[in-house]
């Protein structure tokens, strides 16, 4: 009976046993994909005077089985993130290749204002009681956006009374921060010409009858305006002649007052200091072509008018009447030239000379033509006479 109970402890035991050793042995656990924890979205600033932001983060990763694991980040951390939205995605992966991600966002906003640079102050002078200004635009700069643009109040181009005004300046960036600067514009009554300095007076010398002169310009000062320039007649760089030249410098203010100032250009020729100026010269030529072109001329007319005296009028203005008997009829006087067939008739009654170009008449009973003839007046007109010679070839009239 002993035995039987042992047998059944031993058997008991043995089922035990077995029972332990399958219960101590460990589970075979089943690969999961690692949980990735990404951090909550972000939203930051930019930087000072940057259109970026530098961003950090930790992501954590935890697996069934694996230790030790670790995120990839897209973009990573400290990235610089610039203004606007970024997703940002992290991943993980276990050694059975399974892999786990996260995203989240990072929003990066523009909260600077632009940096604004207004024109310095304005000071006007005028002689009446408002003045116009202008000015450059102010300068922005922003850390995001370029080419801002800008609007004052009063706006450039605007007349402004005697007095101080107060101009303001503004602009505003793309995401709405806004930035204004002031300046003031004075308007002075202004009655005072600008005072010029000029250079001292120039000597030259030189060789020919002309030399180039430069000069420093005049010192311009007045009492309202700066940065006035000065003009000058002859300007510096140009030609001066031998001798002495004045050279006036002028200088206008915002008020229209002109100042002014002179100063004496003195060329001396080495070989000749008396030497004439040149255009001295061309005028002395100049007016002696016009004396001798005046000249010519007037001995010109009073050769045509005597001509003209000499010349007879034509025969149509004069009926010659026809001599009855004589060559020589009482009170007339009539010449007659066989080979030209030119006749010169002076009448007591008309008192004027004809010439004609063919006689009216050739008296076939005239005896032959006398010897020449002495000159013939008209004792009633001693101004009109005539004379005329005829060889015995019967020629041409000759006076």
């Amino acid at each position: 009976m002993k035995m039987f109970y042992g047998r059944i402890v031993l058997w008991l035991l043995i089922l035990f046993g077995k029972y332990l050793i399958c219960f101590a042995q460990p589970e075979e656990l089943v690969p999961e994909e690692p949980v990735v924890t990404c951090p909550a979205d972000v939203t930051v600033g930019t930087d000072p005077g940057e259109p970026s932001e530098t961003v950090g983060w930790i992501v954590t990763v935890t697996d069934n089985i694996d230790t030790d694991l670790i995120a990839t980040c897209t973009p990573s951390s400290q990235s610089s993130f610039y203004v606007g939205t970024t997703t940002v995605t992290c991943t993980s992966t276990d050694r059975n290749n399974n892999i786990g991600s996260c995203n989240f966002t990072v929003n990066v906003v523009d909260n600077e204002k632009p940096n604004m640079v207004c024109p310095d102050d304005i000071v006007l002078g005028t002689i009446i009681t408002q003045s116009l200004a202008t000015w450059s635009k102010p300068t922005v700069n922003d850390n995001v956006d370029t080419g801002l643009l800008t609007t004052c109040t009063p706006p450039s181009g605007t007349s402004f009374n005697v007095g101080s005004t107060k101009v303001t300046c503004f602009a505003i960036d793309v995401a709405g921060n806004e930035a204004n600067c002031t300046f003031r514009v004075y308007v002075i009554e202004d009655h005072k010409s600008p005072t010029l300095v000029c250079p001292a007076n120039v000597d030259e010398t030189t060789e020919s009858n002309q030399a180039t002169l430069t000069w420093t310009g005049p010192v311009v000062g007045d009492n309202v305006d700066s940065g006035l320039s000065a003009s000058c007649s002859p300007s510096s760089g140009s030609s001066f002649y031998v001798g002495s030249t004045n050279v006036t410098c002028n200088a206008y203010d915002m008020a229209g007052n002109e100042g002014k100032c002179m100063f004496v250009v003195n060329v001396i020729g080495i070989n000749n200091t008396s030497s004439v100026p040149g255009y001295l010269v061309i005028v002395v030529v100049i007016v002696c072509i016009f004396i001798l072109v005046m000249f010519s001329a007037m001995l010109y007319c009073r050769s045509y008018h005597a001509r003209k005296n000499e010349r007879n009028i034509n025969d149509d203005d004069v009926e010659i009447p026809k001599p009855k008997t004589s060559i020589n009829a009482p009170g007339n006087i009539e010449e007659i030239s066989m080979r030209s067939g030119n006749a010169v008739y002076v009448n007591d009654a008309v008192k004027r000379r004809a010439r004609m170009n063919i006689p009216r008449y050739i008296d076939a009973k005239l005896p032959p033509l006398p010897p020449p003839l002495p000159r013939k007046t008209n004792p009633e007109h001693e101004d009109l006479h005539t004379y005329i010679e005829i060889d015995s070839a019967y020629t041409n009239p000759k006076k």
